[in-house]
C-alpha cells in the first residue's frame, strides 16, 4: 500500500486557500455588524455622559427582557428539537424489533 504524495511534493499544482470565501464571508458580515450596531447603539442605548432620549430609555428598559426572551426562545426549541429526536429513535427503535 502506498501513501499519497505530499502537497508540496506535487509539481505544477498551486496551493489553493480553501478559508478564503470563508474569510470573505467573515470580513462582510462584520463590516456590516459595525454599520449597523453602530447605527442602532447610537440611537437605542444610552452613552455615558450624554442626555438620554426618550429613544435610549426605550431601548434601555426592552434590553434585557429582549435578552431573556431570546434565551427563553433558545431554550424551548432545544428541548423541543431533543424531544422530537428522541421520539423518532424509539420509533425507529421499535419499528427495527419487528
Amino acid at each position: 500500500m502506498t501513501q499519497p504524495a505530499p502537497v508540496q511534493a506535487i509539481a505544477g499544482t498551486e496551493k489553493i486557500d480553501p478559508t478564503a470565501p470563508i474569510r470573505d464571508f467573515q470580513k462582510k458580515a462584520s463590516n456590516w455588524w459595525k454599520d449597523t450596531s453602530g447605527k442602532l447603539g447610537e440611537e437605542w442605548l444610552p452613552r455615558i455622559g450624554h442626555p438620554v432620549t426618550w429613544k435610549q430609555a426605550l431601548g434601555s428598559f426592552s434590553l434585557l427582557p429582549l435578552v431573556m426572551g431570546l434565551r427563553s426562545l433558545a431554550s424551548y426549541l432545544s428541548t423541543y428539537c431533543l424531544t422530537w429526536v428522541s421520539a423518532r429513535v424509539i420509533r425507529d427503535m421499535r419499528d427495527a424489533m419487528d
